[in-house]
């Protein structure tokens, strides 16, 4: 019986994108609901992982 040909990679376009070819790696962060909300509503239309990006500049230049 012959192989299967392996399938081709689909493109990054699309509604799924494997995780593997996002370039990013997925943060879980446990925390109270409070600071859940509190984050989504600091975030004004930024994703949280710009919210996440701002904290840490933050906390690096001093500034907590």
């Amino acid at each position: 019986m012959p192989t299967k040909p392996t399938p081709e990679r689909k493109s990054r376009s699309g509604s799924y994108v494997p995780d593997d070819m996002r370039g990013t790696v997925r943060v879980v962060v446990r925390c109270s609901e409070e600071l859940a909300e509190r984050a989504r509503k600091a975030a004004k239309g930024r994703t949280l992982a710009d919210v996440l990006e701002a904290g840490c500049k933050a906390t690096e230049s001093g500034g907590d």
